[in-house]
């Protein structure tokens, strides 16, 4: 177990400057020392990535791949590696949703956590043996001496009462005491003088604005300077090179900012931030807010839906998310005070496309806020072709997202909503496109979850046979509507017409794309939903398809990925079937180490563990007791997801249909 220490109090009180000394003056008593930006989901996914990176554990195929990463990082902290074992110092820094930290603790190894938080929570919910202490701001007397004493300022009534204000303002905190005042001395200005000066109109101080609207660390200096954007021209000087560094020394100057000469990026800190935004004018924060979605609009590299699978994007969105996370905290913290704003049509955009992007991560659940707040602000739009075709791409992503957690009634409603918006378009341009041959294989799927297979494959036959008449056809349109046509064949015990379809599917692609492409994730499909050997008794081409299909989707979206742990729930089928029963519950219990404690997840993990008890039973002795306690869990779990269904002896088909039909 390791050790665990934290460290607590309100923003800016000094936590991360404590940790800062500690790892400074401890750091030769470790091998390795890994500092982690706690703030949010995307931010730990990154950072843990470049820990992974760093100690050269992934290949580069799986560079792409947050979970891998992740896993591989504990695994090498846990001394699971083939290196030697190593002492090692983690911080978790910014750690104020500590439930975001239960996917990234470290459970074993030779080494010390030590947490920075606003919460203080985190001194006895992380472990069961932690530490830790909390800070207390300064008294205004006591931040006001704090203030002189740093100034030197004169000891007149003027700057008593100013450096009393200050203190009063700051509340007390004694970074923000220590950058303010790192201000007035380097200008040479007396504490009366900077707190004037300091709600001043420079360029400067607009410069600072904005960057206070963006995840605090590593704000990439090109997302100004590469910007291809219309901005009013208060922050045109933001893509001026002379402009936006001559802002950026004023504030270096300062010590608002600091900067990385290596990454050229900056960063202030987030108490810094919060006192910027607080003491803007609420016009003025609105203003400053839409300037910063229109210069992540511009760096953001938003997908075409004919191209939603490709994963040639990912390494760049992983680099802007934060910040587009951290707009999206802020409209909805200010949600509420902006309700009479003008909505600005790249703020939903950009909203969609953050969802849609977390929901090709894999990050499903998590995308969902933002899809249902741009849902919420393209409705106040006025209607034009370009809101019509953007509620549609919300509708679209929802649907997609209610498909991956298991809401059959959601992928539904969003689907049929979806349908009837492309008809509507396409009567109005008098001619089909993409979106709409796209709906027709989503409204299938929903078909298909629903039970209404028949319907299913008619509007799977559709969507092919539409994406075929269009002018920019590509054979890689078709991989979803084909894979989910065979496998609908399938289920109607249409065994012929299932292979061929899948054949051909796969014939197809590799013509075009040659065997096992990493140009997206759809080949896997046509390999994974190729399962008519069960019935037809060709297994060991079932397997060989299955495990192709695992290749391929390991190669895109890496180890960790949920469809992953679809394709090893059926590899484990087909061990167990062969009884080559060790390699069986390896496969089972990579699929459940996947899927986790998620709640979103859930029908897989009954289905999968009611399996591994079966099967653990099945093997007698010891092996058995365990068996009927994954039983117990996978009953527990039905009766939580199913809570009306009328008790009964349940059967394996029985739990297949707790999930998608493509991970049966």
């Amino acid at each position: 177990m390791s050790r665990t220490f934290a460290i607590c109090g309100m923003g800016g009180i000094g936590k991360t400057d404590l940790a800062v000394e500690f790892v400074y003056s401890r750091k030769q008593h470790y091998d390795a020392v890994f500092w982690i930006d706690s703030a949010g989901d995307s931010q730990l996914a990154s950072e843990f990535g470049r820990i992974a990176a760093e100690l050269g554990l992934e290949e580069p195929t799986d560079a792409q791949d947050l979970i891998t990463s992740r896993e591989s990082a504990k695994a090498w902290m846990a001394g699971r590696t083939p290196v030697n074992r190593s002492s090692w110092l983690l911080v978790f820094d910014h750690a104020d949703k500590l439930e975001l930290l239960s996917d990234y603790w470290p459970k074993q190894g030779n080494g010390s956590v030590l947490v920075t938080s606003r919460d203080p929570l985190a001194k006895s919910n992380l472990s069961f043996d932690i530490a830790g202490l909390d800070l207390e701001p300064f008294s205004v007397l006591e931040g006001a001496e704090f203030v002189r004493r740093l100034t030197n300022c004169d000891n007149s009534k003027e700057e008593r009462d100013a450096s009393e204000a200050m203190a009063y303002q700051l509340g007390g905190l004694p970074l923000a005491i220590f950058q303010m005042a790192g201000v007035i001395r380097r200008k040479e200005l007396t504490i009366a003088e900077f707190i004037t000066m300091y709600e001043g109109d420079a360029e400067y101080a607009k410069l600072r604005h904005v960057i206070s609207m963006l995840s605090s660390d590593r704000i990439q200096e090109s997302m100004f300077l590469e910007a291809d954007a219309d901005l009013s021209a208060d922050f045109k000087f933001l893509q001026s090179a002379k402009g936006f560094q001559d802002a950026k020394e004023d504030l270096l100057r300062s010590s608002i900012i600091k900067r990385s000469r290596e990454h050229k990026e900056l960063r202030i800190n987030r108490m810094i931030s919060q006192e910027v935004r607080t003491r803007m004018e609420p016009n003025d924060r609105y203003t400053v807010f839409c300037t910063v979605v229109t210069i992540l609009c511009t760096v953001w590299p938003f997908n075409l839906l004919e191209k939603r699978h490709a994963t040639a994007r990912w390494r760049r969105c992983e680099e802007i998310f934060p910040h587009v996370e951290q707009v999206q905290k802020l409209y909805e913290e200010n949600a509420e005070a902006w309700a009479s704003e003008a909505v600005d049509i790249k703020l939903v955009k950009m909203l969609q496309d953050g969802g849609a992007y977390l929901h090709e991560r894999g990050f499903s659940f998590q995308g969902k806020p933002y899809l249902e707040r741009s849902l919420y602000l393209c409705e106040k739009l006025a209607s034009s072709p370009e809101s019509e075709a953007l509620l549609s791409e919300i509708y679209y992503t929802l649907g997609a997202v209610a498909n991956e957690t298991n809401n059959g009634p959601d992928c539904l409603k969003y689907n049929v909503i979806l349908l009837e918006m492309r008809k509507n378009i396409a009567k109005k341009s008098g001619k089909e496109d993409v979106p709409l041959a796209a709906a027709h294989s989503q409204i299938g799927i929903a078909y298909m979850m629903m039970g209404k297979y028949a319907l299913a494959t008619d509007h799977f036959k559709e969507s092919i046979a539409m994406f075929q008449r269009l002018e920019n056809f590509m054979v890689d349109m078709l991989a979803f509507p084909m894979a989910n046509l065979g496998l609908a064949y399938w289920i109607q015990g249409q065994l012929e017409y299932s292979e061929r379809t899948f054949i051909q599917a796969l014939t197809e692609r590799e013509l075009q794309f040659g065997k096992m492409d990493k140009v997206s994730y759809n080949m896997s499909d046509a390999c994974a939903e190729s399962d008519p050997g069960r019935s037809s008794k060709l297994m060991q081409e079932s397997w060989q398809l299955h495990n192709s299909a695992l290749q391929q989707l390991e190669s895109t979206l890496g180890n960790h990925h949920h469809r992953v742990a679809d394709l090893c729930h059926k590899i484990a089928e087909h061990y167990i079937r062969c009884g080559e029963h060790e390699s069986a519950q390896g496969y089972l219990d990579r699929a459940l180490s996947i899927w986790g404690s998620k709640e979103w997840y859930e029908n897989q993990v009954a289905r999968s563990t009611f399996l591994k008890g079966n099967h653990l039973i099945s093997l007698g002795g010891k092996d058995a007791e365990e068996g009927r306690r994954c039983i117990m869990k996978a009953e527990t779990l039905r009766r939580k997801i199913l809570p009306d269904e009328e008790p009964r002896e349940f059967a394996a088909a029985d739990y297949d249909e707790l999930v998608v039909f493509w991970s049966r």
